[in-house]
C-alpha cells in the first residue's frame, strides 16, 4: 500500500479535525486528528507524526487510523516503532463504533494499549514505563488497569514489534467469552482481568498529545512519528452469520482478486507472492494490511478490494 487513498478505499478512516486522544484534565486542551499527519511511504509504512508545536495552544494537531469495519471480536495484531521523542502517547486499541449512543456509553466500550514516549522505558514523575493496558466496564465506563514493562534489552523506539489484543466473545452457549488477552511479539502479558468488551468496535492506533505532564507530557519540541508496518486482524464469526456455516476455504494464489467478505476455515493457508503469509489454526475472518511492500499479494482481504 502506497498512498493514504488506498487505505482510505480499503476501509480506513483517518481523522481530520476531530478529538484523537485524552482532553488536558487541568487545561481542557485537546488533541485534534488531522489527515495531514498520516502518511503513507513505501518501505516505511504508515507514519503518523505529531508536530512540534506550542505548549500553549488550545489545541493539539495529532494523528489517528482506524479500521472502519466494527469488530465484535477477534485477534488485533498491530507491528509498528514507536517513538522515543518525549511528549507523546501511543495508542493501539479498540473502541465502540457507535458514536450516536451519548457517554460513556457510546465511547466507553474498549481495550486499550497505550505507550508514553517520555517513560517508554523508565518511569518518570507519574508518568509510568512500559505498556498500560486498560479494559473499559462496557455500560459504565469503569477502569481496570495494569502496567508491564517491555523485555530486558528491548527498547521498542529501535525497531518493529507486534502489538496484539486477543478479543474473545461468546460465539455459542457452550462457548462463553474469554477474559481479553494482550500480547507483545506473541508473549502473553500481564493484562487486566475484567471487562472484556460486548460492543462493536473499531481497531485504531492513534499518537497524540494533550500537554498533561502526568499522562503524555508534551507537546514535543521535534515532530514524533509512530510507524506502523502492518495490520492483522482475524475476525471470530458470530453463530446464525451468513457466512459462518457453509463456506469452503480460499488458497490465495498471487493476483487474485478475493472481494467482500470470505470465511477462511481451519487448515486453510493463505499464499501469497512472498511466500506463505498465514496458517490459521480456527474459523475466523482474515484481513491484512502491509504498508511496507511493493506486493500487492496478501495486502487486504477483508475489505471490498482486489489483492
Amino acid at each position: 500500500m502506497s498512498s493514504i487513498n488506498e487505505a482510505l478505499n480499503a476501509g480506513w478512516v483517518v481523522a481530520d479535525g476531530w478529538q484523537s486522544g485524552g482532553a488536558n484534565p487541568y487545561t481542557g486542551q485537546v488533541p485534534i486528528g488531522s489527515v495531514k499527519n498520516v502518511v503513507i511511504t513505501k518501505g516505511k509504512g504508515m507514519v503518523l507524526t505529531v508536530p512540534s508545536q506550542s505548549k500553549t495552544a488550545k489545541a493539539f494537531a495529532v494523528a489517528e487510523a482506524e479500521f472502519g469495519p466494527a469488530l465484535l471480536g477477534g485477534i488485533l495484531e498491530v507491528e509498528a516503532q514507536l517513538t522515543s521523542i518525549p511528549g507523546v502517547c501511543m495508542g493501539i486499541f479498540t473502541s465502540h463504533a457507535d458514536s450516536g449512543l451519548d457517554e460513556p456509553f457510546g465511547w466507553h466500550d474498549e481495550h486499550d494499549i497505550e505507550m508514553l514516549s517520555t517513560s517508554l522505558l523508565k518511569q518518570v514523575g507519574g508518568q509510568p514505563a512500559g505498556l498500560n493496558m486498560v479494559n473499559y466496564e462496557p455500560n459504565n465506563g469503569t477502569k481496570a488497569y495494569k502496567n508491564q514493562l517491555f523485555p530486558a534489552g528491548i527498547d521498542p523506539s529501535k525497531g518493529f514489534h507486534t502489538y496484539s489484543i486477543s478479543w474473545y466473545p461468546s460465539t455459542s452457549d457452550s462457548n462463553p467469552a474469554k477474559m481479553t488477552e494482550i500480547r507483545f511479539d506473541g508473549k502473553l502479558q500481564n493484562a487486566p482481568q475484567a471487562f472484556a468488551s460486548t460492543h462493536p468496535s473499531a481497531l485504531i492506533t492513534n499518537h497524540w498529545t494533550n500537554g498533561d505532564d502526568h499522562w503524555s507530557g508534551g507537546p514535543p519540541t521535534q515532530n514524533a512519528e509512530l510507524i506502523v508496518r502492518s495490520c492483522r486482524i482475524l475476525r471470530y464469526p458470530r453463530v446464525g452469520h451468513p457466512w459462518s456455516a457453509g463456506c469452503k476455504g480460499y488458497s490465495m494464489q498471487p493476483g487474485q482478486g478475493m472481494p467482500g467478505y470470505h470465511l477462511i476455515v481451519p487448515g486453510d493457508i493463505i499464499v501469497c507472492a512472498m511466500g506463505t503469509c498465514e496458517a490459521l489454526a480456527g474459523p475466523c475472518f482474515f484481513s491484512r494490511m502491509d504498508f511496507h511492500s511493493s506486493l500487492k499479494s496478501c495486502r487486504q482481504l477483508f475489505a471490498s478490494s482486489s489483492l
